[in-house]
């Protein structure tokens, strides 16, 4: 979970809401959505309170973002154009966060992997990968050391006990 009082700005939301089935979100693909937040004819209309906490929730095929208000948790479904500029960046950081967690849990010890070696490693990812940045070491640096907090909250709370204390 990422705490919002550290931020200088109060952030609101709206939407459509729909009863969850538990069936999460496939948002890895083409930036369609499977699930209860698919359809936007179903569902009502609502009109949150400001967001207090948000969380990235990953899993072998999904991810998902949840917010939280003074009222509740919602699981955030497939974005309106107006917050997709928001969604999007966090969506693609958890998915390259989830992409050095399985570099990491590849290697024998976490310790083998240098920071080096997992930007080089995303470096080479081809263009349609879901953590692809750039084939420019020096961009994939900026760009996981720009976003290395996410990334370093997703290790923090991932289950394997190895993985928790990583810095990379």
């Amino acid at each position: 979970m990422k705490p919002c009082a550290d931020i200088d700005v109060t952030i609101f939301g709206s939407g459509v809401m729909s009863e969850d089935d538990g069936s999460g979100f496939c948002l890895d693909s083409d930036g369609t959505s499977s699930g209860p937040g698919a359809q936007d004819a179903d569902g009502m209309p609502i009109y949150l309170s400001a967001i207090k906490e948000w969380m990235i929730e990953l899993g072998a095929s999904m991810v998902s973002i949840s917010i939280r208000t003074d009222m509740a948790w919602y699981r955030l479904g497939k974005p309106s154009k107006q917050y997709a500029l928001w969604y999007e960046p966090i969506l693609r950081t958890a998915k390259i966060g989830r992409s050095i967690i399985t570099m990491l849990k590849d290697q024998s010890r976490v310790a083998r992997l240098s920071f080096a070696d997992v930007i080089k490693r995303l470096s080479g990812f081809q263009k349609d990968h879901c953590a692809y940045i750039s084939s420019d070491p020096a961009f994939v640096e900026r760009y996981v050391v720009v976003h290395g907090q996410i990334i370093l909250q997703l290790f923090s709370e991932f289950p394997d006990c190895r993985l928790k204390n990583v810095h990379l």
